[in-house]
């Protein structure tokens, strides 16, 4: 006859160590797919920064050609060039301006230029993650003074 006490325990023994199987390849498991997670992210912020970067890049080229005026979408020749590279050094004023106003070390929003009316410049602060505005503020670059809408 078998002894009910030595299956009793051979039957906890082997529920021990199929549990410490089990927990081992959980944590592998965990381990494996975190780390996963951790490199996703990492790969998706280095491609939004890198995608806002050439977005950057790509509105700040000018061309010898023409020339788009982005608050009115005209494209201009080159003889109107001149005028428009001064508007330029305008815009980045008025962006300067704004971004001291919100805090330069930020690197989580990027400005845009929402309304140009004379020397008064819209400035719009927006989430780099869901692009959603966060603040307005009102540039006027003749004398350098900064309100918030």
């Amino acid at each position: 006859m078998v002894n009910k006490k030595i299956v009793v325990i051979c039957s906890i023994i082997a529920i021990i160590i199929v549990g410490t199987i089990v927990g081992i390849n959980i944590k592998k498991w965990r381990k494996y797919y975190f780390n996963d997670i951790e490199k996703t992210n990492s790969l998706e912020n280095d491609i939004t920064n890198n995608t806002n970067t050439t977005i950057e890049n790509e509105t700040n080229k000018t061309s010898t050609e023409n020339v788009v005026d982005e608050s009115s979408n005209i494209i201009r020749g080159e003889e109107e060039q001149n005028t428009t590279s001064s508007e330029g050094d305008k815009s980045e004023e008025a962006i300067s301006l704004a971004k001291k106003e919100w805090g330069e070390t930020d690197e989580t929003v990027y400005y845009t230029i929402d309304n140009v009316s004379g020397n008064i410049y819209t400035i719009s602060v927006r989430s780099k993650s869901s692009t959603a505005q966060l603040a307005e503020y009102e540039v006027d670059i003749s004398n350098k003074k900064v309100t918030i809408q």
